[in-house]
């Protein structure tokens, strides 16, 4: 089991960025994290404005002259000189904060987040795989909770079923179509699995559903409020095992090579390249 834990706890967003590959995985295990960009930065801010609003009023502090594009080093130098806050550009705090309040009219989210104090929890797990695991959820509002009278249907439905995790994605359009590509190009399915799994392997409670606050950017910082489908959440249970697995047995065998680096590979072309020359080449005969 120490072979599993040498490189320490393995999150989604590690598995997503190897997409598979083994020796992309081991390579970003043994790296230091890359400083914050500026978007992940004023993410982070974000989300303290709605999941600790009191508390954010404190952490949360403008730089003057910080603008987005100052670079990763101006933004480094601007968090070194006020430890312990969340700095964010010029002009930024009251985009955020209308960000915030979108989010929080949004299908009574508002509400809905004030009535549980279950907020950004840290979750440490040994998965069934062996390997351990970590997530960071932003809310989760338990079914059995002192929950707003009067809610909106689903809510309502979901939280009859059991709890429901709460998740905040900045977005640059949130739109239904737009969005739903990218929870997949992404990959927050495989987040979301991974939070459930993590979820209920330590409390035992079910999950009904997880829920998305996809929040705009721009002005007028639209927001629409998803909660992943069945089949979709599927889809990342079964990518999630696939990776899972995959660097279990690699831990175990102590082996990283990919298989596409084993041997060569036939390379098709896509399904769509396919479709366009198949009446002139006869594909289909």
């Amino acid at each position: 089991m120490d072979e599993y834990h040498r490189f320490g706890a393995v999150s989604a967003s590690m598995l997503k960025a190897c997409q598979g590959r083994l020796r992309a995985f081991r390579y970003w295990l043994e790296q230091e994290a890359d400083p914050p960009t500026a978007q992940m930065r004023m993410g982070t801010a974000l989300h303290a404005l709605l999941l600790e609003p009191d508390r954010a009023r404190e952490d949360v502090v403008e730089v003057p002259g910080l603008r987005w594009g100052s670079g990763s080093e101006a933004w480094g130098r601007a968090a070194s000189a006020r430890p312990g806050r969340h700095v964010v550009c010029e002009g930024g705090l009251a985009a955020l904060e209308g960000m915030a309040a979108s989010v929080r009219a949004t299908a009574r989210i508002g509400d809905v987040l004030d009535s549980t104090a279950l907020r950004e929890l840290t979750m440490v797990w040994e998965d069934e795989t062996g390997i351990l695991c970590r997530g960071r959820l932003d809310a989760v509002i338990r079914s059995d909770g002192a929950l707003p009278s009067h809610l909106p249907p689903r809510w309502a439905h979901y939280l009859a079923e059991g709890d429901v995790l709460f998740d905040l994605k900045a977005t640059r359009d949130s739109h239904y179509d737009v969005f739903g590509v990218d929870v997949y190009r992404y990959g927050y399915h495989v987040s979301a699995a991974m939070y459930r799994r993590g979820y209920e392997a330590l409390t035992g409670r079910k999950v009904s559903r997880v829920v998305f606050a996809a929040a705009e950017w721009e002005r007028p910082w639209c927001v629409a409020a998803y909660a992943l489908d069945p089949d979709y959440e599927a889809i990342g249970r079964m990518q999630l095992g696939e990776l899972l697995k995959k660097v279990a047995t690699a831990y175990a065998d102590d082996a990283w090579v990919d298989d596409e680096a084993a041997d060569l590979v036939d390379m098709d072309a896509p399904a769509w390249v396919h479709r366009k020359f198949e009446d002139g080449l006869g594909f289909g005969g």
